[in-house]
């Protein structure tokens, strides 16, 4: 591997009179120093930080795992018990991440899904907290939404599914899209790994 590339491959070139010419395609990082050969095509690797210090719009949308695997809320194990010593693993992970990813959120709202529960006697695995559809306002809003959903009685079930709040994600970039970069970063908190960055979405 060259240094200061991320990998790079070989490829021939003919002219169709039996002369051929062998390229070299190196993939880079535009943060790191690349040492250069004769006869190299460079493809630079932007990373998140170059999407957006170059105007890229983050969209959070929050999805949070509400299958049975993780008890019964009203049980002190359960991952979804609320008590009076502080929060459970859920809510420090929520508090935690979108106060983080608050900082590139221009406008710091937030769709806030559940998954792998049922509404009105059928499994969903995408129904948004907020029972009008509306975004929430700030890590505050997200806390409260979660707290009242978990709260006010949800019938858990199971399997564990990602993809429609996968493709929700996608659907809200594209919804918000007006002539700018939409990356649309869906916040997946579930039983086994408490953060799951599954997918990214990147449209124009």
């Amino acid at each position: 591997m060259r240094d200061g590339s991320l990998g790079w491959s070989t490829f021939m070139i003919g002219d169709g009179e039996g002369v051929e010419e062998e390229y070299d395609i190196v993939v880079a990082s535009p943060d790191e120093e690349l040492v250069e050969e004769s006869g190299d095509v460079v493809v630079v690797e932007p990373t998140f930080t170059n999407y957006v210090s170059g105007g890229c719009e983050l969209h959070v949308v929050v999805a949070i795992d509400a299958t049975a695997a993780n008890g019964d809320p009203r049980k002190e194990t359960s991952l979804h018990f609320f008590n009076d010593k502080g929060m459970n693993g859920y809510e420090q992970a929520l508090s935690s991440l979108c106060t983080i990813l608050a900082k590139y959120d221009s406008d710091k709202k937030y769709p806030v899904f559940g998954f792998g529960a049922k509404r009105n006697g059928k499994l969903s695995h995408c129904f948004p907290f907020e029972p009008s559809g509306k975004e929430v306002d700030g890590v505050d809003g997200v806390l409260k939404i979660y707290r009242d959903t978990f709260r006010s009685g949800i019938v858990m079930s199971s399997p564990r599914d990602f993809s429609e709040v996968i493709r929700a994600a996608g659907d809200h970039a594209q919804s918000e899209m007006v002539r700018e970069l939409i990356f649309s970063f869906p916040l997946i908190l579930t039983t086994n790994a408490m953060l799951t960055l599954s997918h990214f979405f990147l449209d124009r």
